[in-house]
């Protein structure tokens, strides 16, 4: 601990021996005291007068900002540099780590090697570690599949997932560079890359008032690289271990990785929620590890079939809307966006009817491949966006998948858990966006069980709406999910009539599942028409009858809206959610309702053996895939439901089991 937090600028010999004693009184492994005597920017100053229950009642306070309190002089703040990120799956862990750097305690010196094994040598004596991402990266590079047993020992710290808890990013910001970073740009959210952003280690050092990073990695690696070279492509293995200033880069990383520690501890006190958090990251990272097995011939196969069909329809674009075929970027000209709007109009969807969700910039509606997506659900019109969105650069998912496979033949997905309700965002490839519905749900086909295995997936059934029910207490509401009861189709013929159910039923119960996934969270009347671009008729029916028909649920959302007015709800598990001003009124209840199904799924993670764990492949909304060995299925399938299917509030939370099978596609349900 630091001396100039207690002292006084000229302490006596008789105060420093009165402050040992008091200091080991409750930090009895060790304290290191220094004899500076500018202390103008000290958090606390005692004097001689204090007395030494005062000075005890400092030290307590104070001693409890770090990770473990009493064990600091145990706990070894860490961090590495290596080569680019992503080659961590493809080279083994001594040639992928480059340098290593070390100290011991919030404030202890900094070390520095070239050789792994020296950082290996610290880690087998220490008690907790600390590292800035810690989970996703350098725990899980050194320690591999052990630090899911160190984290359920509780002995991981990381500082980027504590960050987002104790210090979370607002709408907006400036770092140090001047830069400005939004959460949403033009209606698009952005949460993901702002807040990495916001809890990138240096950014954090900057807003807590901590010395940051040292230089740029970017510009180092550039004096290395070809002239010209890409930001995307440099080759961080290119800079010299030896050099100058990437020692002094590497080295600088302690003192701001033991600074942000301190900071945000003194923003929020560590409490059981914060400790589960890092767990759920280690769980996330061990996903990330145990990879998924990829039938590169089927996705090449899918790559080949999306290409001819995007060329047939930028074709019938060229021909019937005189789409430009010539130029860099003729699909973001005035002549290609003229095309596109006239195609999107023919499919019956016009971007001015639905300003509730498409985003609009200074030239009018947003074109992006995302934003068609999102909005061109019916088959012909999917096809469509895609073809655009392709275009500008975005991959079909068999694109992603064969982009993501590394050496093992496997992708290993970037899991992060920045969103407001904990909620993952799966990158590397983007499974969260493989979808089970329609035609499309034939992309999963290429992700394989492992050899000698099957694949499982489970899905906790209608898990947002039980969780609502839960919360709410309403139990006439929660009849909706009795077992043969399918509430969605029933809602969808009382909205939109037998005739017009019966002609598409998997649409129509697709949008009345949408509608009351809406409805839980505070959409009306005319937000719900314009999202599931439905007759206003049949959406004020809808909303008409869930006001009539569950009173309790409108009575806790006007409660969760209430309590959301100073700035943040917190969900029954602890977690504190900050809620804009002006979008309370829907994101407050979205906001528990999202959180509660996530720490639902995370209570039967935590309760599954390592063991089990290690054969998961994905987490994606209120479902999970598993790959078991076909002699066990029954043993270990026994086990996930056990472990998942829970009761809250009365409402019970079931889990339903898929068929087994060879691949993802045929395994879903």
């Amino acid at each position: 601990m630091r001396l100039s937090f207690y002292a006084t600028s000229k302490p006596s010999p008789e105060y420093l021996t009165r402050l040992k004693v008091a200091a080991r009184s409750v930090y009895p492994r060790g304290v290191t005291l220094y004899t500076a005597t500018d202390f103008t920017n000290a958090d606390l100053v005692l004097d001689s007068s204090d007395t030494d229950e005062e000075m005890i009642a400092m030290f307590e306070y104070n001693a409890s900002l770090v990770p473990w309190p009493g064990r600091d002089s145990e706990t070894l703040y860490f961090d590495i540099e290596s080569h680019n990120v992503e080659k961590r799956w493809d080279m083994p862990v001594y040639e992928f780590v480059r340098t290593v750097q070390w100290a011991w305690g919030i404030d202890g010196e900094t070390h520095f090697s070239t050789n792994v094994n020296d950082l290996y040598t610290e880690i087998s004596k220490a008690w907790g570690l600390v590292a800035h991402n810690g989970h996703p990266f350098d725990f899980s590079v050194l320690l591999g599949d052990e630090a899911l047993t160190w984290a359920r020992e509780g002995r991981l710290f990381d500082t980027m997932v504590f960050g987002n808890l104790a210090n979370p990013a607002p709408f907006t910001f400036t770092d140090r560079h001047g830069r400005q970073s939004w959460m949403e740009i033009g209606g698009v959210a952005k949460v993901v890359p702002h807040t990495r952003k916001w809890l990138s280690l240096d950014n954090q050092a900057y807003v807590l008032g901590v010395p940051g990073k040292f230089g740029s990695l970017e510009e180092l690696a550039r004096k290395y690289n070809p002239p010209k070279t890409k930001r995307e492509d440099l080759d961080f293995g290119l800079i010299p271990v030896d050099d100058e200033d990437f020692v002094a880069y590497a080295r600088q990383d302690i003192p701001a990785l033991q600074g942000i520690t301190f900071g945000l501890l003194k923003k929020k006190p560590l409490d059981d929620y914060d400790r589960r958090e890092q767990l759920c990251a280690a769980i996330n990272a061990q996903i990330s590890r145990n990879g998924w097995l990829v039938d590169r011939d089927a996705a090449q196969q899918r790559v080949d079939e999306q290409a001819l069909k995007r060329e047939r329809i930028l074709a019938g674009l060229s021909e019937k809307y005189d789409f430009p075929t010539e130029g860099k970027s003729p699909w973001v000209s005035a002549k290609g966006k003229a095309a596109i709007l006239a195609a999107l109009k023919d499919f019956g969807i016009v971007p001015t009817e639905h300003r509730d969700t498409w985003p609009f910039g200074k030239t009018g509606p947003s074109l992006a491949g995302s934003v068609l997506i999102e909005h061109c659900t019916e088959p012909e019109a999917a096809e469509f966006a895609q073809a655009i969105a392709e275009l500008g650069g975005q991959r079909p998912l068999a694109g992603q998948a064969l982009q993501f496979t590394h050496s093992d033949g496997r992708v290993h997905p970037d899991i992060t858990s920045m969103q407001r309700s904990g909620r993952m965002s799966i990158t590397q490839p983007s499974l969260g966006t493989w979808t089970a519905r329609g035609d499309s749900s034939i992309e999963k086909r290429y992700f394989l069980a492992d050899p000698g295995c099957v694949l499982l997936e489970y899905d906790m059934s209608n898990a947002d709406a039980r969780a609502v029910a839960a919360m709410s207490r309403d139990y006439e509401f929660a009849k909706r999910f009795e077992d043969g009861v399918d509430a969605h189709e029933l809602t969808g013929r009382f909205m939109f009539g037998d005739e017009l159910y019966d002609s598409n039923p998997e649409i129509y119960r697709f949008k009345s599942k949408s509608a009351a996934h809406g409805f839980n969270y505070g959409l009306g009347g005319k937000k719900l028409a314009r999202q599931l671009r439905i007759d206003l008729d049949h959406a004020y029916k809808f909303v008409d009858f869930m006001h009539a028909s569950y009173p309790h649920l409108i009575y806790w959302q006007g409660q969760v809206r209430d309590a959301a007015r100073i700035g943040y709800v917190v969900n029954d598990w602890g977690r504190k959610m900050p809620v804009d001003e002006d979008r309370s009124y829907t994101q407050s209840p979205s906001l528990m309702g999202q959180s509660s199904t996530r720490e639902l799924l995370f209570d039967g993670l935590i309760k599954l053996p390592d063991e089990i764990l290690r054969m998961l492949k994905i987490t994606v909304h209120d479902a999970v895939v598993f790959s078991f060995p076909e002699q066990r299925v029954d043993e270990l399938s026994q086990v996930v439901v056990e472990s998942f299917e829970t009761e809250w509030n009365g409402i019970k939370f079931p889990l339903h089991r898929g068929s087994e099978a060879p691949d993802w596609h045929k395994a879903g349900h």
